[in-house]
């Protein structure tokens, strides 16, 4: 990669950016703050359009959209549907990396990993954790820099840098696909390696080496990143998210949510309805 593309993404960004804060956006927004602040919106579910200032944006699931200023945003679900639009406003003291961020598109390029992203910073701002804030601007900055450096090749016209990302028809990427599609399933061992054509052995060690875990341990992650989104987006009882993620029973669900995150799981949606009253 060519210099002044490393210039581009700031080094230091993770210390340039500021979490000011997040809401659900379902009212009009005006937002109090004068000074630079962006405002990022990302469409959870449902469909309609977002009116910001004199513009209206069709948006639906996964859309994602970045406004360097902003003095009014509106959603406006579509007929016989709804709008959960997560809001998150920051401020970035980088001068060259606000003229970078002012660049992008409103609409922001969609990817699969700006979803899991968005709640790993919102799980951040739940539990509150040490260094809950400097683990919120790296989040943000995953989902930044990859759209400031694309930009950057398109318009500079430099040649495209391999990804670290496993293709999209690779073995591993179909058998993430599955356990994804069947969370709410028991999922042994043996039915993925039926799917994915390999032993154990194999299987295993293809997960060590793209994830740094194992079979197992990477499933038990997808099914408690699955119950933190029900519990932050869904009006579900615990123990209908505990079925809906395979966990064998509520008291299961309970124990190795609390193990993980530190709070049990009807805790953890207390503690973000106090946030959103803050």
């Amino acid at each position: 990669m060519p210099p002044e593309d490393s210039n581009t993404t700031g080094g230091n960004m993770i210390q340039d950016i500021q979490l000011i804060g997040f809401d659900f956006l379902d009212a009009p927004l005006i937002p109090m703050d004068t000074d630079r602040v962006f405002h990022l919106f990302y469409v959870f579910d449902g469909s309609g359009v977002l009116i910001a200032d004199s513009s209206s944006y069709g948006c639906g699931r996964d859309s994602l959209f970045l406004f360097p200023s902003l003095e009014v945003a509106i959603p406006q679900p579509a007929a016989r549907s709804a709008l959960t639009i997560l809001h998150v406003s920051f401020a970035c003291s980088s001068p060259d990396m606000i003229r970078e961020l002012c660049r992008l598109p409103r609409l922001m390029p969609s990817a699969p990993e700006n979803r899991g992203l968005l709640m790993e910073l919102l799980h951040e701002c739940i539990l509150k954790r040490a260094f809950h804030r400097e683990l919120c601007a790296l989040c943000l900055e995953r989902l930044l820099i990859p759209a400031v450096v694309r930009l950057a090749r398109q318009t500079r016209l430099l040649s495209p840098v391999s990804g670290l990302s496993c293709p999209a028809d690779s073995p591993l990427s179909h058998i993430c696909a599955y356990i994804d599609a069947h969370l709410g399933e028991e999922l042994p061992i043996d039915s993925l390696c039926q799917t994915a054509r390999m032993n154990p052995r194999q299987l295993n060690t293809l997960f060590k080496k793209a994830f740094h875990q194992g079979t197992v341990e990477y499933i038990r992650g997808r099914r408690l990143a699955k119950a933190r989104e029900l519990l932050c987006f869904s009006q579900d009882s615990v123990t209908s998210i505990a079925e809906q993620t395979g966990f064998k029973s509520v008291h299961y669900f309970s124990r190795v949510f609390k193990e993980s995150e530190g709070v049990s799981p009807g805790e953890y949606k207390k503690r973000l309805g106090r946030v959103l009253a803050l």
